[in-house]
């Protein structure tokens, strides 16, 4: 069983502090850009800057947090060789490979808070962002909500639901419509395969819908009037734009939610690249944690090196950090352009890395 030993206490106490530090910097320089962007760019309120700040702190968090992880490595490697005491550490019995192990394992913590952040906290603070919080503020605009694995959206005489939205073919999958009249008396329900976006009008959008179920008469005291047909136009207030605003709520799911909500739509034949790999990439971030948190100390070689300066440290954790995100980027949409699934688009690198730098600290 893995137990900290005195020289790892007193390493953990170092790192943690000058993750602390890192954290409390970067996140700094965040805020403030971001706030001088929103008075300068979009000309928001004080007030209104101040609730955007707090609504996309975890996203924040998630970008700035593996960063802090390779700062903190880089300094605490730092202050342990200008006073000598990483070579004490060497010299002891404290081996490279515990070292790694002990980085590792604060990368997997703090992984693990990543995963929590953006899988739980980030999804509740989505609605919030700058364009949602804009279509919140516009009363002329369409409700909608999503619940039941269903995308649901109301209007002045009818509440519609639908499982998905294509944006590319401009389709609404398995849609279903229930209108009233103005005494909020239901008189016609449509059920349909597809809706498929004909053409936008002034006030409203004529949407076809394929192979329509109708069901009128339903005050009677009889079975209602069913009715099949193989096509028929309705007209809605909501158009592609406000569809694509509305889809954007499924990144209001949590983690688990979200992977059932995608999986449930499987059957449709959409294609779920896109949000598969939305899905993988919150691990990929939490691997990112222990991928920046090693960096540093596997490229050590000089444990008595005392002339590297601050600046230096800093440089050389930006630069692997920004030379790290761009190569992931990179080849993530060219893995995803090949064809290849999300979760090896997403993750195959991250791995691949991490195997790569336990076998280097193991064989050195």
């Amino acid at each position: 069983m893995y137990s900290l030993t005195l020289l790892d206490k007193y390493f953990l106490k170092i790192w943690i502090r000058y993750f602390i530090f890192a954290f409390m910097a970067l996140y700094g320089l965040v805020l403030l850009g971001d706030f001088v962007n929103n008075i300068l760019r979009n000309k928001y309120h004080f007030q209104q800057i101040l609730m955007l700040l707090a609504y996309n702190a975890p996203l924040m968090w998630s970008k700035i947090i593996p960063v802090c992880c390779c700062l903190a490595t880089l300094f605490t490697l730092q202050n342990l060789t200008q006073n000598s005491e990483l070579i004490i550490f060497l010299a002891s019995g404290y081996s490279r490979v515990r070292m790694t192990c002990l980085l590792a394992l604060i990368g997997v913590v703090i992984g693990l808070g990543q995963i929590f952040n953006l899988g739980f906290i980030a999804p509740k603070t989505h609605p919030f962002n700058a364009g949602n919080l804009e279509r919140a503020n516009d009363k002329n605009s369409s409700k909608q909500s999503l619940g039941n694995d269903r995308f649901w959206i109301k209007s002045l005489n009818y509440i519609g639901s639908y499982t998905f939205y294509d944006a590319k073919n401009k389709t609404m999958y398995n849609p279903e419509f229930f209108f009233y009249d103005e005494q909020f008396k239901l008189n016609s329900i449509f059920r349909s395969k597809y809706a498929y976006f004909l053409e936008k009008k002034a006030n409203f959008s004529i949407w076809s819908l394929s192979k329509v179920e109708q069901f009128t008469e339903l005050e009677k005291k009889d079975f209602p009037h069913q009715r099949e047909m193989n096509a028929l136009s309705i007209q809605l207030k909501e158009g592609p734009e406000e569809l694509v605003n509305f889809q954007s709520d499924l990144y209001t799911l949590s983690l688990f939610r979200f992977y059932r909500f995608i999986s449930s739509i499987k059957e449709t034949g959409i294609n779920l690249t896109d949000y598969y790999f939305y899905f993988y990439d919150k691990f990929a971030h939490s691997l990112f944690c222990i991928i920046f948190a090693l960096f540093p100390w596997l490229i050590t070689r000089e444990y008595n090196q005392r002339h590297k300066g601050t600046g230096k440290t800093i440089f050389y954790g930006l630069l692997f950090s920004i030379g790290a995100f761009t190569i992931y980027i990179g080849q993530s949409k060219m893995l995803l352009a090949a064809g290849v699934p999300p979760f090896y688009a997403s993750l195959l690198v991250p791995i691949l890395w991490l195997v790569y730098s336990f076998h280097r600290s193991i064989r050195d």
